[in-house]
């Protein structure tokens, strides 16, 4: 079995305290970005993979679950605040600490690097880490600030054969493959509509599932602060797939309902839900079904994405969250975005502007 040198850059609440820190913190930055007090620890460090009862709940942060996964080797971190690089540190036994990401990569050649800092410098990182060797690539959330960012993260890995993945999201989690599934064996038959609430680029639970390309969207919104502040979409709008699909974008809608002609999927934050159709005494009728295991657990790990990101350098594909999907999901709400900026009119996709993007909250 293969062992990978792993660091994490960016120590805040999804790099390391999210596990670490009692309590769990909001955030670690003032709204300057400042680095805060290093908030009160756990006495004890992470249990032992060997201790540990699974990939459910704990670890949530990208240091634990590089540290408990039983591939890869805790070796660095890097983050600007000393105090917090310090403690890090001391709590994981890592001698490797670095302020400055470039020096952490081109003096410790990591296989596995997690890059849990701000989106402004995701980008270069992952292009750095790229030409430093590096195997595969985990980011947190948002991607990247612009399409023209999220181009660059995903061609320069594609380029060198590195998966990337981004977000410590649901969609790492395996019960997704068997969702997946049920939409591509004919088990649901042909697939009608999706629907969904939100489009939320930074978790977006169905654009694997879909997995074709949006050619064109048409939006509208009552949030107008978003839209004249580049911000995150959330309204209502319809979503042409390349597939022929549409996707009806509603709110109140569930998180995400897939209906086919034979049957139909459906996802809150916490579960699948499967309904297929079957004859009985008064006729056909669609009767939920136990949906296959495993079913989400109502909380995950990123122990799951460490496993996805290490299959798909070991044995090919492209992991659930991958750069270009997240890429596409970005395109998709910028484009509802812009179709309401421009008098809800129809936006074809790809948006030719690279330079659009969503200024996100100031903690990421």
């Amino acid at each position: 079995m293969t062992s990978y040198r792993a660091g994490v850059i960016g120590l805040g609440r999804m790099g390391w305290l999210y596990d670490a820190s009692i309590p769990y913190p909001p955030s670690v930055r003032d709204e300057v970005g400042a680095p805060t007090d290093l908030p009160p620890l756990r006495d004890r460090p992470d249990p032992l993979p060997t201790e540990h009862p699974g990939k459910e709940g704990l670890p949530s942060s990208y240091a634990g679950a590089l540290r408990l996964h039983p591939q890869t080797e805790l070796v660095a971190g890097c983050d600007p605040s000393e105090e917090r690089l310090a403690a890090f540190g001391q709590h994981y036994g890592v001698k490797a600490l670095y302020t400055d990401y470039r020096e952490l990569l081109t003096k410790e050649r990591l296989d596995l690097v997690a890059i849990a800092s701000h989106a402004a410098m995701r980008p270069d990182a992952t292009a750095l880490a790229v030409e430093s060797g590096a195997k595969a690539i985990m980011t947190e959330k948002p991607m990247a600030r612009t399409l023209a960012e999220a181009d660059r993260m995903v061609e320069v890995c594609a380029q060198a054969g590195v998966p990337l993945a981004c977000g410590a999201i649901s969609v790492n989690h395996p019960a997704f493959v068997q969702a997946k599934k049920l939409l591509t064996d004919g088990t649901l038959g042909t697939i009608l509509s999706m629907e969904t609430s939100r489009v939320m680029a930074q978790h977006n639970p169905w654009i694997y599932l879909i997995d074709s390309p949006a050619e064109w969207v048409v939006g509208v919104t009552g949030d107008v602060d978003s839209v004249r502040n580049n911000g995150e979409f959330d309204g209502a709008g319809l979503i042409q797939f390349a597939s022929g699909l549409k996707g009806l974008l509603r709110p109140g809608a569930p998180r995400v309902r897939i209906t086919g002609d034979r049957g139909e999927l459906l996802l809150d934050w916490r579960r699948f839900q499967l309904w297929l159709d079957t004859d009985g005494p008064a006729g056909t009728e669609r009767v939920e079904m136990p949906f296959p295991e495993p079913q989400m657990p109502g909380e995950w790990s990123i122990l799951y994405g460490v496993d996805d990101v290490i299959h798909c350098r070991e044995q090919g594909g492209e992991p659930r969250v991958s750069g270009r999907r997240v890429r596409e999901a970005m395109e998709i709400q910028i484009g509802l975005r812009e179709s309401h900026r421009a008098g809800n009119v129809k936006v074809k996709l790809p948006l030719p502007d690279r330079s659009l993007g969503m200024v996100y909250e100031w903690f990421r």
